[in-house]
């Protein structure tokens, strides 16, 4: 998705999906971490476990 969200369609986006991603870089190699959050209207909470 490209553009600029309102503050509505973020709160949906939120409150929509239930996995989300973290762009790392480290060591010269950028990667993706895909997390679970929870949002509660402010907070965003994030959980991801080790593989």
């Amino acid at each position: 998705m490209l553009g600029t969200l309102s503050e509505t369609q973020i709160d949906d986006l939120l409150n929509d999906l239930p996995i989300g991603r973290i762009g790392c870089h480290a060591d010269g190699v950028t990667y993706i971490v895909p997390v679970n959050y929870a949002y509660d209207g402010v907070n965003i909470y994030t959980h991801s476990a080790e593989e």
